[in-house]
């Protein structure tokens, strides 16, 4: 694992991440990204301009702290293939998204249903500008 704060944000990645998806290493770009993004806008919202305090911040990153970011904190050795191979991809995605981010994103969800929540459909996650 890498140092702080790009294990969290590896971590955060593989907690929200899909599990099948044919853009998945875009999805997993575009979320830490998102994180990055937030940091850089300096929103206290968003938990200002640390990006620890962003992943950290309460209500924000459902997979902050969740069942996946957990299962591979704590015995990476239980993963399967698959899911060794999603974790690596969230900490190059995490590590690159620390030197430039690629997209602009800085917000995304599950649904398009909610108001003012459509954006750019990645695998399962709807990303956006605010």
């Amino acid at each position: 694992m890498p140092a702080s704060p790009s294990k969290e944000i590896a971590l955060t990645c593989f907690g929200e991440a899909s599990n099948d998806c044919d853009q998945g290493d875009d999805e997993k770009r575009a979320i830490t990204d998102v994180m990055y993004n937030r940091a850089a806008a300096d929103k206290k919202y968003w938990g200002g301009s640390d990006v620890l305090n962003v992943v950290k911040k309460d209500n924000q990153f459902l997979g902050y702290g969740g069942d996946e970011y957990n299962k591979a904190m704590n015995n990476t050795s239980t993963l399967d293939d698959k899911s060794c191979d999603k974790l690596k991809a969230c900490i190059g995605a995490a590590l690159n998204s620390d030197k430039n981010q690629t997209h602009d994103y800085n917000s995304f969800n599950k649904s398009s249903t909610k108001p003012n929540r459509n954006g750019v459909k990645i695998c399962k996650h709807y990303f956006r500008t605010e």
